[in-house]
């Protein structure tokens, strides 16, 4: 049965989980993390744009910002979580 490991080796180390049982679980919490952000950054950027008076640019920074803080905190809690919730 294949693993679940990047190729990098680094990445694997510090974010994906050795044991295939766990990469069950952490893998398709990625991929909607990942899809979350998207969503979140194309619809913020927009939302930004039309009701606010922003820059194009300084609106994309805030979005972008939200956004990678969004990821990186649901990520380590939630996505790549070791233990069981309880």
């Amino acid at each position: 049965m294949p693993t679940c490991q990047p190729p990098a080796t680094a990445t694997r180390r510090s974010a994906w989980p050795s044991s295939p049982a766990i990469c069950r679980v952490a893998l398709p919490r990625f991929f909607a993390l990942s899809l979350a952000g998207f969503a979140l950054n194309e619809t913020g950027y927009a939302l930004l744009l039309r009701w606010t008076a922003l820059p194009y640019d300084l609106a994309l920074a805030c979005v972008l910002l939200a956004v990678a803080v969004m990821t990186y905190l649901l990520g380590s809690s939630w996505a790549f979580r070791r233990t069981p919730a309880r």
